[in-house]
């Protein structure tokens, strides 16, 4: 009844369902460059993807941050965070300052009805702004006056190598490669 007495009579009924979303989407990290090690200037990308199976569907883009092995650590937004639901790509430009270490990806999303989650300690990658060095180097062979065609051998004891991947090209005196290599 009404605040005037009246009353319904008949029945109603619901003729449109409806769903209740209370649940978050779902964040998994599905993959990070081969080559997860980046030095100043050098873009690490990575993948992930977000889902919603309730009625939520897509909300806003992602949010990621990369933790840097700074001291103290430091928390910065990826480079760039593309794509379209369900399925992401996020990358980040090392710099100098990231220093050197193991940075953390951190992932947040929402769904279209602002139910969140986040996945932290998604995936790592390497940053390598230290420079190599030579710590010891020794001459291996005898004699030590050689001509064109004979093999020098020494041993070279080295740190920092950090991403290095490839060989490492040796210098003479001057500054100049002198067209010899050491396979790592």
């Amino acid at each position: 009844a009404d605040d005037n007495g009246n009353s319904a009579t008949g029945t109603l009924s619901l003729v449109n369902a409806f769903e209740l979303d209370n649940t978050a989407p779902v964040i998994a990290f599905t993959s990070v460059d081969a080559n997860a090690c980046a030095s100043a200037g050098e873009t690490v990308e990575f993948s992930f993807t977000v889902t919603d199976a309730d009625c939520g569907g897509a909300g806003a883009t992602p949010v990621v941050t990369i933790t840097l092995p700074t001291v103290p650590e430091s928390t910065v937004s990826a480079t760039n965070v593309t794509g379209t639901y369900p399925n992401y790509t996020a990358t980040y430009l090392a710099t100098a300052g990231d220093g050197t270490g193991t940075a953390t990806i951190d992932i947040f999303a929402a769904d279209g009805l602002g139910n969140s989650d986040s996945l932290n300690n998604a995936g790592t990658f390497q940053i390598d702004n230290t420079d190599p060095s030579i710590t010891n180097y020794a001459l291996i062979s005898v004699p030590t006056c050689y001509k064109a065609g004979q093999t020098v051998t020494f041993a070279v004891d080295y740190e920092n190598l950090g991403c290095a991947t490839e060989d490492i090209a040796l210098w003479d005196a001057q500054g100049a490669p002198n067209g010899f290599e050491v396979d790592i």
